[in-house]
């Protein structure tokens, strides 16, 4: 048996094929739309999650911003009274406030799995509260400069920044 056609014979189409075609072309074309909403909603995942990563560091690390504020004003008032007129100046010279910020980013961050040491050493402070160099009074940031050496604390009721060099008994206050 010769399964070849030849151009002059005439062959029936079975309709059962063409169906078949039809159904794989609309397959084609939905197959073509659950590609493009697969791929959406990679995106949509990629976004959600990188989102979700950059929103939690950010709340790591907040930053304590410090401000100080100097206000001077000097007034002079001179008065000077001779026979023949009365002279009077007066000077009066305003500074006007200025105001500092600094932010500190904290180094380390303090977590419900973090291990204190019970050993450890006090470095800054421990000599009670107060204003002196070698006390501090309600500390509330720290950063920690490897390069340094140093810890710089925040002394908020102080009103200043507090840098410790390794090693030191007192602290230095950051201009």
């Amino acid at each position: 048996m010769n399964s070849r056609v030849e151009p002059h014979e005439t062959v029936e189409v079975d309709s059962d094929t063409t169906r078949l075609q039809r159904l794989f072309e609309n397959l084609g074309g939905r197959k073509l739309i659950w590609i493009i909403f697969l791929i959406i909603l990679i995106v949509v995942i990629i976004v959600v999650v990188t989102t979700t990563v950059l929103l939690t560091r950010t709340k790591r690390e907040k930053t304590s911003t410090i401000t100080e504020m100097t206000t001077e004003i000097t007034t002079e008032i001179t008065s000077e009274t001779t026979e023949e007129s009365t002279m009077e100046t007066i000077t009066t010279s305003e500074v006007l406030t200025t105001i500092t910020s600094e932010q500190l980013i904290p180094s380390g961050i303090i977590d419900k799995n973090t291990k204190w040491k019970k050993d450890a050493v006090t470095v800054a402070g421990g000599n009670g509260q107060g204003s002196e160099l070698n006390r501090l009074n309600n500390p509330y940031g720290i950063y920690i400069d490897d390069d340094s050496e140093s810890i710089y604390i925040a002394d908020s009721n102080n009103h200043r920044i507090v840098k410790w060099k390794f090693g030191a008994h007192t602290g230095e206050i950051v201009p």
